[in-house]
């Protein structure tokens, strides 16, 4: 999470993201689902709520 905030933070858009994902939080290796399960309850979303494009 540390190394996530330091690049996020020095390229100044760590603010700019209303949830986070990290691998290592999550405690699987990316492209996981559990990735975007994640990503998905943290934005209060369902598994059937799709995201507009």
């Amino acid at each position: 999470m540390q190394s996530f905030r330091n690049v996020h933070g020095a390229l100044g858009f760590f603010d700019h993201f209303d949830a986070r994902a990290i691998s290592e939080t999550v405690g699987v290796t990316k492209p996981h689902p559990l990735m975007f399960i994640d990503a998905m309850r943290k934005l209060g979303l369902r598994a059937r709520t799709r995201a507009a494009s």
